[in-house]
């Protein structure tokens, strides 16, 4: 299947190359270009990932057959061969070649260009198939007898992931991404995974090759590979190294959303597990990592936009799932990840219904699914019933059904139950690093450790794991964060710095308006008022409309700030204490707030049952 076809676009005859070239580089390496056991996973890789080069997987391959193979199988059609007859002359001539009984190897090939002329272009293509079929099989099974394959149970070592570009927190991204990964293979029985290295350097304190650390370490299978993160874009490139052979067995590359590295390390390790030989566990995931059955790009659309958090893509993508595959577990639990993440938090009644009505079908559909459990859990957490939220989460996290990130879902929910009779910091911080080691890559994990330091306003380990968090997603909620962090210390320009980054990546209301609540506290008004009119132009959102009234109220706007708060509560915020926020105390004994203080509580004891 070639990526248009996957896209849904319309075919030509280059897509026919394509699944030719994919067949003759099977043949030659031995192996598929794109492996996955799910539909959905090797959709994206033929859509977004090259396979490794024929020439790293058969180095004795002739020359022209790995070109041949590349160029058949470029993902833009226009850089493919264009018709059939070109690629029967190509094909003619390497044929020719192969027939000679040469065979020269890749490094000694000699190009040479023999006469062509046009007949019959299907006999032509016919005749070129065979002589390179036969050629290409004779030269594998020559190449086989020349080496054993590896025995033994895999013992595998992930090395962690260069990052080549110039990354905030690169040594951190490119350890928790290798980590992810090998927590993902340790699910599978008859799988050893050992311990990642902490860095990319040997005992002796030099880089080693992979084979070496392989030997160091008594692997016989060795990871490694490279990240970088352009923009919004991460292009990762891995490789698996045969110790005993010191050969490549196996590598791709993928480039994908720099959101979706947990479902990219998620997937890596399933495709590692097939060519090992292995049979992953069936576990309940994590929403975001789901690889649905189906092929469909919607369900790309979907996760991608819940991945970014972008409501104009998840909202409506998620939509047309549920009604496009009726009854369907993946479709539902996104789309309740969909209405969740849209205002749930705020606890508006009306997407709370809907929420617990796609919840109620998936837990009749499916009961063992975790996604409504964990989202209840979250909802639990927020709407302030600490006890109630330790129960449930302990008896999810209890679950040995789940992947470790889903688990790590309810460890973060658990550990930050800080309004709990029963929290100890202790305690929390046990929970929130064994989410981080179940969930390395997710940077919700160190986002939360953050918050629990800060809470106990032990601010330079809240900063780290905040700028940890920043390294494996740099979006609006971690600059955020970090800026609290820093404002909190006294650092006013950095904090200033974060809260614009966080403005300009979530291209939120609620965020603008706190960062216009920096500036306006910084003395720097016109700037301020200059975020707040740009902020019309952003979805509206409870939160969003609370925080602007917030902004006017610290202006001295009084009419504006009863306004703005008045919108939150009529597109359903319910928060508990706002008559407690130090912003809002230029509000204070007016008769507007009052009335206002009074409907929000209404609001909280609408929402508190649970």
């Amino acid at each position: 299947m070639s990526p248009e076809q996957v896209s849904g676009e319309n075919l030509d005859a280059r897509s026919d190359i394509f699944s030719f070239g994919a067949v003759l580089y099977e043949m030659t390496t031995g192996q598929r270009p794109f492996q996955s056991s799910k539909a959905s996973d090797l959709a994206l890789q033929i859509v977004n990932c090259q396979p490794a080069p024929v020439r790293t997987l058969a180095p004795k391959a002739p020359v022209d057959l790995h070109r041949i193979i590349e160029k058949a199988m470029a993902r833009r059609r226009d850089d493919r061969y264009q018709t059939t007859d070109d690629l029967a002359v190509d094909l003619k001539r390497l044929g020719k070649e192969l027939d000679s009984g040469s065979m020269p190897s890749y490094d000694d090939l000699q190009r040479v260009a023999p006469r062509w002329r046009r007949t019959n272009i299907r006999a032509r293509t016919f005749l070129a198939i065979v002589l390179l079929a036969a050629g290409v099989l004779g030269w594998r099974t020559w190449s086989r007898r020349q080496s054993a394959p590896s025995i033994g149970i895999p013992r595998v070592l992930v090395l962690p992931m260069d990052v080549l570009s110039e990354t905030e927190g690169a040594a951190h991204l490119g350890q928790a991404f290798s980590e992810a990964v090998a927590i993902n293979l340790a699910q599978t029985p008859g799988i050893v995974v050992l311990p990642v290295w902490e860095g990319p350097l040997g005992a002796n304190g030099k880089r080693q090759r992979p084979r070496e650390a392989g030997l160091s370490e008594g692997a016989n299978q060795v990871v490694n590979g490279s990240l970088s993160r352009v923009g919004d874009s991460l292009q990762v490139t891995v490789s698996l190294i045969d110790v005993a052979q010191n050969q490549m067995s196996w590598g791709t590359h993928c480039s994908a959303g720099s959101a979706d590295i947990t479902a990219i390390a998620a997937s890596l390790a399933q495709q590692l597990v097939t060519k090992l030989g292995a049979t992953p566990p069936k576990l309940y995931d994590f929403v975001l990592n789901l690889r649905p059955e189906a092929d469909d790009p919607l369900w790309g659309e979907a996760l991608g936009g819940l991945r970014r958090e972008d409501s104009s893509v998840y909202l409506p993508a998620t939509e047309r799932l549920v009604e496009k595959h009726p009854g369907n577990v993946d479709a539902l639990a996104l789309r309740a990840c969909a209405l969740f993440y849209q205002e749930g938090l705020d606890g508006n009644p009306k997407a709370l219904k809907a929420l617990e009505d796609v919840m109620g079908e998936l837990e009749r559909i499916d009961p063992k699914e975790p996604t409504a459990d964990c989202i209840r859990l979250t909802l639990l957490a927020a709407q302030g019933h600490p006890e109630e939220t330790m129960k449930s989460a302990t008896k999810i996290i209890e679950r040995r059904d789940l992947t470790p990130a889903a688990r790590a879902w309810a460890l973060r929910d658990r550990a930050g139950t800080l309004e709990s009779p029963t929290w100890r910091f202790d305690s929390a911080i046990k929970d929130a690093q064994e989410a981080l080691r179940l969930d390395p890559a997710n940077y919700f994990n160190p986002f939360v450790l953050a918050a629990i330091y800060q809470n106990q306003h032990q601010l330079d380990k809240a900063l780290i794991y905040a700028q940890q968090a920043i390294a494996l997603s740099p979006c609006f909620q971690a600059y955020m964060v970090t800026s609290d962090i820093l404002k909190e210390m006294g650092r006013e320009a950095q904090s200033l710095d974060y809260a614009a980054m966080a403005c300009e990546t979530g291209k939120r209301a609620g965020y603008c308006a706190r960062f216009a609540i920096r500036l306006l506290q910084a003395g720097r008004g016109r700037e301020a008022q200059s975020v707040v009119d740009k902020i019309a132009a952003m979805p509206e959102s409870a939160r969003g409309a609370y925080d602007l009234g917030c902004f006017y109220a610290l202006k001295g706007d009084r009419a504006n700030a009863i306004r703005s708060l008045r919108r939150s509560l009529e597109l359903g915020l319910a928060l508990r204490g706002i008559e407690q926020d130090e912003d809002l105390v230029a509000l204070h004994g007016t008769p507007e707030f009052t009335a206002i203080v009074a409907e929000a509580k209404r609001h909280v004891d609408q929402e508190t049952t649970p």
